[in-house]
Protein backbone atom coordinates (compact mmCIF):
# COMPACT_ATOMS: atom_id res chain seq x y z
CA UNK A 1 0.00 0.00 0.00
CA UNK A 2 1.24 3.14 -0.79
CA UNK A 3 2.41 5.52 1.90
CA UNK A 4 0.22 8.77 2.18
CA UNK A 5 1.66 11.93 4.01
CA UNK A 6 -1.47 14.53 5.27
CA UNK A 7 -0.29 18.12 5.15
CA UNK A 8 -2.29 20.71 6.66
CA UNK A 9 -3.06 24.25 6.11
CA UNK A 10 -6.42 24.53 8.70
CA UNK A 11 -9.60 25.64 7.10
CA UNK A 12 -13.31 25.30 7.99
CA UNK A 13 -12.74 21.22 8.07
CA UNK A 14 -10.30 21.94 11.55
CA UNK A 15 -12.64 24.44 12.49
CA UNK A 16 -15.90 24.57 15.05
CA UNK A 17 -19.11 26.77 14.29
CA UNK A 18 -19.00 30.32 15.69
CA UNK A 19 -15.19 29.63 17.65
CA UNK A 20 -11.98 30.28 16.64
CA UNK A 21 -10.42 27.16 18.75
CA UNK A 22 -9.57 24.59 16.22
CA UNK A 23 -10.07 20.99 16.47
CA UNK A 24 -7.00 19.32 16.61
CA UNK A 25 -5.88 17.32 13.38
CA UNK A 26 -5.42 13.57 15.24
CA UNK A 27 -9.30 13.86 15.05
CA UNK A 28 -8.91 13.37 11.20
CA UNK A 29 -7.36 10.71 11.36
CA UNK A 30 -9.66 7.12 11.37
CA UNK A 31 -9.77 3.46 12.02
CA UNK A 32 -8.27 1.66 8.87
CA UNK A 33 -6.21 4.91 7.80
CA UNK A 34 -3.19 2.40 7.53
CA UNK A 35 -0.07 3.98 6.56
CA UNK A 36 -1.29 7.85 6.85
CA UNK A 37 0.66 10.45 8.33
CA UNK A 38 -0.49 13.53 9.32
CA UNK A 39 1.89 17.26 9.35
CA UNK A 40 0.41 20.51 10.76
CA UNK A 41 1.84 22.75 8.20
CA UNK A 42 -0.15 25.89 9.82
CA UNK A 43 -3.38 26.76 11.18
CA UNK A 44 -4.68 29.69 9.02
CA UNK A 45 -8.44 29.70 6.88
CA UNK A 46 -7.06 30.10 3.44
CA UNK A 47 -8.15 33.59 2.78
CA UNK A 48 -4.84 34.02 5.01
CA UNK A 49 -2.52 32.37 2.47
CA UNK A 50 -0.36 34.00 0.58
CA UNK A 51 1.80 33.18 -2.11
CA UNK A 52 5.14 32.83 0.14
CA UNK A 53 3.25 30.38 2.11
CA UNK A 54 2.28 28.17 -1.01
CA UNK A 55 5.86 28.46 -2.66
CA UNK A 56 7.20 27.50 0.80
CA UNK A 57 4.93 24.39 0.96
CA UNK A 58 5.84 23.33 -2.41
CA UNK A 59 9.36 23.46 -1.74
CA UNK A 60 8.50 21.21 1.56
CA UNK A 61 6.33 18.44 -0.42
CA UNK A 62 9.34 18.40 -3.28
CA UNK A 63 11.93 17.41 -0.22
CA UNK A 64 9.43 15.05 1.14
CA UNK A 65 8.97 13.40 -2.11
CA UNK A 66 12.79 13.17 -2.89
CA UNK A 67 13.31 11.69 0.80
CA UNK A 68 10.65 8.99 0.19
CA UNK A 69 9.66 9.06 -3.43
CA UNK A 70 6.76 6.29 -3.48
CA UNK A 71 4.62 8.05 -1.14
CA UNK A 72 1.85 10.10 -2.23
CA UNK A 73 0.32 13.23 -0.09
CA UNK A 74 -3.14 15.14 0.45
CA UNK A 75 -3.64 18.59 1.62
CA UNK A 76 -6.20 19.62 3.81
CA UNK A 77 -6.96 23.38 3.72
CA UNK A 78 -9.76 26.24 3.37
CA UNK A 79 -11.90 26.16 0.18
CA UNK A 80 -12.16 29.79 0.00
CA UNK A 81 -8.93 30.18 -1.98
CA UNK A 82 -8.62 26.23 -2.81
CA UNK A 83 -9.02 27.14 -6.60
CA UNK A 84 -6.20 29.54 -6.42
CA UNK A 85 -4.10 27.67 -4.26
CA UNK A 86 -4.34 24.14 -6.04
CA UNK A 87 -3.18 25.84 -9.59
CA UNK A 88 -0.25 27.41 -7.71
CA UNK A 89 0.92 24.59 -6.43
CA UNK A 90 0.27 22.59 -10.11
CA UNK A 91 2.59 25.34 -11.58
CA UNK A 92 5.29 24.87 -8.98
CA UNK A 93 5.35 21.23 -8.69
CA UNK A 94 6.43 18.50 -11.00
CA UNK A 95 3.65 16.32 -12.55
CA UNK A 96 5.21 13.42 -11.31
CA UNK A 97 4.60 14.27 -7.58
CA UNK A 98 0.73 13.08 -6.68
CA UNK A 99 -1.06 15.47 -4.85
CA UNK A 100 -4.73 15.61 -4.09
CA UNK A 101 -6.22 19.00 -2.59
CA UNK A 102 -9.41 18.92 -0.44
CA UNK A 103 -11.03 20.18 2.40
CA UNK A 104 -14.53 20.80 3.94
CA UNK A 105 -18.01 22.78 3.45
CA UNK A 106 -19.25 21.98 6.71
CA UNK A 107 -17.40 22.86 10.47
CA UNK A 108 -16.12 19.64 12.27
CA UNK A 109 -19.17 19.88 14.89
CA UNK A 110 -21.64 20.11 11.64
CA UNK A 111 -24.55 18.22 11.51
CA UNK A 112 -23.34 15.83 8.03
CA UNK A 113 -19.99 17.19 8.47
CA UNK A 114 -18.18 16.73 5.27
CA UNK A 115 -14.61 16.97 5.96
CA UNK A 116 -13.77 13.20 7.67
CA UNK A 117 -15.51 11.05 3.62
CA UNK A 118 -13.63 14.14 1.89
CA UNK A 119 -10.51 13.28 3.72
CA UNK A 120 -11.13 9.32 2.94
CA UNK A 121 -11.76 9.91 -0.71
CA UNK A 122 -8.77 12.21 -1.06
CA UNK A 123 -6.20 9.85 0.67
CA UNK A 124 -7.86 6.89 -2.12
CA UNK A 125 -7.95 9.21 -5.16
CA UNK A 126 -3.58 10.43 -4.03
CA UNK A 127 -2.84 6.20 -4.11
CA UNK A 128 -4.78 6.20 -7.54
CA UNK A 129 -2.85 9.04 -9.48
CA UNK A 130 0.28 7.99 -7.68
CA UNK A 131 1.21 6.72 -11.39
CA UNK A 132 0.03 8.86 -13.91
CA UNK A 133 1.42 11.85 -13.52
CA UNK A 134 -1.58 14.35 -13.26
CA UNK A 135 -0.92 17.03 -11.11
CA UNK A 136 -3.03 18.68 -8.98
CA UNK A 137 -6.22 16.94 -8.42
CA UNK A 138 -9.06 18.42 -6.37
CA UNK A 139 -11.53 15.79 -4.44
CA UNK A 140 -14.59 17.11 -2.93
CA UNK A 141 -18.08 15.70 -2.45
CA UNK A 142 -16.97 12.40 -3.71
CA UNK A 143 -15.36 14.73 -7.34
CA UNK A 144 -11.89 14.94 -8.75
CA UNK A 145 -11.08 17.72 -10.45
CA UNK A 146 -8.26 19.45 -12.63
CA UNK A 147 -6.60 22.51 -10.74
CA UNK A 148 -6.73 24.14 -13.54
CA UNK A 149 -10.64 23.69 -14.43
CA UNK A 150 -12.09 23.58 -10.95
CA UNK A 151 -13.76 26.85 -9.55
CA UNK A 152 -15.50 27.32 -6.02
CA UNK A 153 -19.19 28.09 -7.62
CA UNK A 154 -20.99 28.53 -4.27
CA UNK A 155 -20.83 30.20 -0.99
CA UNK A 156 -22.05 27.29 1.27
CA UNK A 157 -23.45 24.05 -0.31
CA UNK A 158 -21.07 21.06 0.17
CA UNK A 159 -21.00 20.36 -3.71
CA UNK A 160 -19.64 23.88 -4.03
CA UNK A 161 -16.43 22.55 -6.47
CA UNK A 162 -17.00 22.36 -10.17
CA UNK A 163 -15.27 22.62 -13.49
CA UNK A 164 -17.85 24.57 -15.52
CA UNK A 165 -17.54 23.52 -18.95
CA UNK A 166 -15.54 20.78 -18.51
CA UNK A 167 -16.90 18.27 -16.00
CA UNK A 168 -15.10 15.91 -13.38
CA UNK A 169 -12.16 13.84 -14.09
CA UNK A 170 -13.67 11.16 -11.90
CA UNK A 171 -15.06 10.25 -9.04
CA UNK A 172 -14.70 8.13 -5.80
CA UNK A 173 -17.32 5.38 -4.58
CA UNK A 174 -16.83 3.28 -1.34
CA UNK A 175 -12.99 3.76 -0.94
CA UNK A 176 -12.25 3.13 -5.17
CA UNK A 177 -11.13 5.83 -7.88
CA UNK A 178 -12.62 6.09 -11.01
CA UNK A 179 -10.38 7.98 -13.10
CA UNK A 180 -12.53 8.78 -16.36
CA UNK A 181 -10.86 11.45 -18.10
CA UNK A 182 -7.21 13.32 -18.11
CA UNK A 183 -6.21 16.86 -18.41
CA UNK A 184 -3.95 17.86 -21.39
CA UNK A 185 0.11 18.32 -20.21
CA UNK A 186 1.00 22.08 -19.90
CA UNK A 187 3.63 23.89 -19.80
CA UNK A 188 5.98 23.83 -15.86
CA UNK A 189 6.56 23.46 -13.49
CA UNK A 190 7.99 27.18 -13.01
CA UNK A 191 10.97 27.80 -10.43
CA UNK A 192 10.28 31.64 -8.99
CA UNK A 193 13.29 33.97 -8.15
CA UNK A 194 14.34 34.46 -5.01
CA UNK A 195 12.48 37.74 -4.41
CA UNK A 196 8.84 38.98 -3.39
CA UNK A 197 6.40 37.80 -5.70
CA UNK A 198 5.56 40.51 -8.47
CA UNK A 199 2.35 42.47 -8.28
CA UNK A 200 -0.46 41.06 -10.85
CA UNK A 201 -3.76 43.51 -10.63
CA UNK A 202 -7.26 41.63 -11.64
CA UNK A 203 -9.62 43.95 -13.23
CA UNK A 204 -13.29 42.36 -13.24
CA UNK A 205 -15.28 44.78 -15.41
CA UNK A 206 -18.95 45.63 -15.18
CA UNK A 207 -21.95 47.37 -17.00
CA UNK A 208 -20.46 51.07 -17.16
CA UNK A 209 -17.11 51.04 -15.70
CA UNK A 210 -15.72 53.93 -15.10
CA UNK A 211 -12.25 55.25 -16.42
CA UNK A 212 -11.80 56.39 -12.80
CA UNK A 213 -12.43 53.20 -11.47
CA UNK A 214 -9.87 51.50 -13.76
CA UNK A 215 -7.52 54.54 -12.84
CA UNK A 216 -7.64 54.06 -8.92
CA UNK A 217 -6.28 49.87 -9.85
CA UNK A 218 -3.92 51.27 -12.21
CA UNK A 219 -2.32 53.59 -9.67
CA UNK A 220 -0.89 50.60 -7.44
CA UNK A 221 2.96 49.77 -8.64
CA UNK A 222 2.01 46.93 -10.42
CA UNK A 223 3.84 44.56 -12.38
CA UNK A 224 1.25 42.96 -14.49
CA UNK A 225 -2.31 43.11 -15.00
CA UNK A 226 -5.13 40.40 -15.89
CA UNK A 227 -8.87 42.28 -17.39
CA UNK A 228 -11.50 40.25 -16.82
CA UNK A 229 -13.42 41.47 -19.80
CA UNK A 230 -17.54 41.45 -20.75
CA UNK A 231 -18.71 38.39 -22.41
CA UNK A 232 -15.88 37.31 -25.27
CA UNK A 233 -13.62 40.44 -24.16
CA UNK A 234 -15.61 43.34 -24.71
CA UNK A 235 -15.14 46.42 -22.27
CA UNK A 236 -16.86 49.97 -21.95
CA UNK A 237 -15.21 51.70 -24.85
CA UNK A 238 -14.12 54.66 -22.53
CA UNK A 239 -11.77 52.81 -20.72
CA UNK A 240 -9.78 51.45 -24.12
CA UNK A 241 -7.23 53.65 -23.87
CA UNK A 242 -6.23 53.03 -20.27
CA UNK A 243 -5.69 49.81 -21.36
CA UNK A 244 -3.38 50.25 -24.38
CA UNK A 245 -1.25 52.77 -22.26
CA UNK A 246 -1.27 49.97 -19.77
CA UNK A 247 -0.05 47.72 -21.82
CA UNK A 248 3.16 50.12 -23.07
CA UNK A 249 4.30 49.66 -19.57
CA UNK A 250 3.61 45.86 -17.98
CA UNK A 251 2.00 42.93 -19.70
CA UNK A 252 -1.70 42.87 -19.98
CA UNK A 253 -3.81 39.80 -20.17
CA UNK A 254 -7.51 40.02 -21.66
CA UNK A 255 -9.90 37.09 -20.40
CA UNK A 256 -13.64 36.82 -19.48
CA UNK A 257 -15.85 37.26 -16.58
CA UNK A 258 -18.40 34.76 -17.64
CA UNK A 259 -16.82 31.89 -16.04
CA UNK A 260 -15.82 29.78 -18.92
CA UNK A 261 -15.29 30.29 -22.59
CA UNK A 262 -12.46 32.10 -24.00
CA UNK A 263 -11.89 36.27 -25.77
CA UNK A 264 -12.69 36.94 -29.23
CA UNK A 265 -9.94 38.51 -30.87
CA UNK A 266 -11.67 38.59 -34.75
CA UNK A 267 -15.12 38.26 -34.03
CA UNK A 268 -15.61 41.76 -32.51
CA UNK A 269 -13.62 44.85 -34.09
CA UNK A 270 -13.60 48.25 -33.22
CA UNK A 271 -13.33 50.41 -29.75
CA UNK A 272 -14.00 48.39 -26.75
CA UNK A 273 -13.15 45.05 -28.37
CA UNK A 274 -10.27 42.49 -27.82
CA UNK A 275 -9.36 42.72 -31.33
CA UNK A 276 -8.75 46.38 -31.31
CA UNK A 277 -6.57 46.14 -27.79
CA UNK A 278 -4.54 43.01 -29.38
CA UNK A 279 -2.88 45.60 -32.06
CA UNK A 280 -1.71 47.47 -29.02
CA UNK A 281 0.12 44.85 -27.16
CA UNK A 282 -2.38 43.41 -24.79
CA UNK A 283 -2.33 39.20 -24.89
CA UNK A 284 -5.57 37.62 -25.33
CA UNK A 285 -5.84 34.88 -22.62
CA UNK A 286 -6.89 31.31 -23.27
CA UNK A 287 -8.87 28.55 -21.48
CA UNK A 288 -8.49 29.83 -17.77
CA UNK A 289 -10.79 31.67 -15.74
CA UNK A 290 -9.33 35.32 -14.76
CA UNK A 291 -8.31 34.34 -11.57
CA UNK A 292 -6.39 31.25 -12.44
CA UNK A 293 -4.77 33.42 -15.43
CA UNK A 294 -3.57 36.14 -12.39
CA UNK A 295 -1.87 33.10 -10.59
CA UNK A 296 -0.01 32.32 -13.78
CA UNK A 297 0.88 35.38 -15.08
CA UNK A 298 1.93 35.91 -11.32
CA UNK A 299 4.40 32.73 -11.69
CA UNK A 300 6.04 33.59 -15.01
CA UNK A 301 7.00 36.80 -14.10
CA UNK A 302 8.37 35.43 -10.66
CA UNK A 303 10.37 33.09 -12.75
CA UNK A 304 11.72 35.91 -14.59
CA UNK A 305 9.76 35.96 -18.18
CA UNK A 306 9.48 39.02 -19.67
CA UNK A 307 9.26 40.87 -23.09
CA UNK A 308 8.38 38.09 -26.15
CA UNK A 309 9.72 35.37 -23.79
CA UNK A 310 6.48 35.82 -21.32
CA UNK A 311 4.43 36.32 -24.00
CA UNK A 312 5.26 32.96 -25.87
CA UNK A 313 4.80 30.96 -22.70
CA UNK A 314 1.15 32.76 -22.47
CA UNK A 315 0.08 31.94 -26.11
CA UNK A 316 1.60 28.48 -25.22
CA UNK A 317 -1.19 28.20 -22.64
CA UNK A 318 -3.93 29.78 -24.90
CA UNK A 319 -3.14 27.25 -27.53
CA UNK A 320 -3.15 24.31 -25.85
CA UNK A 321 -5.07 20.87 -27.39
CA UNK A 322 -5.45 17.68 -27.27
Amino acid sequence: MIPVTVLSLGGTILSRSGSSDPVPLARLHHPGMDKVSFVQVAQLGSNALGFADIRALAADIVARHEAEPDQAFVLVQGTDTLEETSFLLDLLLPRAIPLVVTGAMRTADALGADGPANLADAIAASRAIAARRDGVVICMASELHCAALVRKTDAMRPGAFTSPGYGPLGYVAEGRCRLLLRAVAWPGPYAPQDRPHPLVGLLVLAFDTSPAEVEALLAAPLDGLVVAGLGAGTMPPAIDPLLAETARRIPVVMGTRSGQGEVASGTYVGAGTTHNLLTQGVIPGGFLDPRKTRILLTVLLWAGLEGEALKKELLAWRDLAV
